[in-house]
């Protein structure tokens, strides 16, 4: 999931100051097909996703020439099976991001995310993974500060 969270980065930052050249104070929806493979809780069992990402992405500029970008995705209609046991998941996504781009070309970006695999049947287990990245990165590319935390149960 944290790849991702850093494709999403990549992604929306080139997106945003395309749109922000063209618009100031857009909103942009999109939707996105999901097939992968996670790690479920259950011995490690392999459980194929498919189904969709809906994103909202929205830009603004500031008069002093930086930028916000603002991103909320989530599931729609993902589930996945377990490919040992069969079992079907049921998967909830939340994915929140936050990027400034400061005129003088500092950027700070923050994303939170919470996936459920919730299991139905054959007595297995569901998983949750929560992300947390913090990120400043300055004009020159230099990461100065880069917090990142990463956290799995399952229950």
């Amino acid at each position: 999931m944290m790849m991702r969270a850093l494709q999403l980065l990549v992604a929306g930052t080139v997106f945003t100051i395309g749109a922000m050249a063209q618009n100031n104070g857009s909103t942009q929806h999109f939707t996105l097909p999901l097939e992968t493979d996670v790690a479920g809780c259950n011995n490690g069992e392999t459980i194929h996703l498919t189904g969709e990402i809906h994103s909202i992405l929205h830009m603004s500029s500031s008069s002093s020439g930086g930028f916000n970008a603002f991103t909320h995705s989530s599931y729609r209609g993902v589930t996945g099976v377990g490919e040992e046991t069969g079992t079907i998941y049921h998967a909830q996504d939340n994915f929140h991001t936050h990027m400034i781009m400061n005129p003088d070309g500092r950027t700070v970006y923050t994303s939170e995310e919470t996936t459920n695999f919730i299991a139905t049947g054959n007595h297995a287990l569901s998983t949750t993974f929560t992300f947390v990245v913090h990120m400043i990165m300055q004009p020159d590319g230099t990461v100065t500060a880069n917090v990142d935390h990463a956290h799995s149960s399952c229950d």
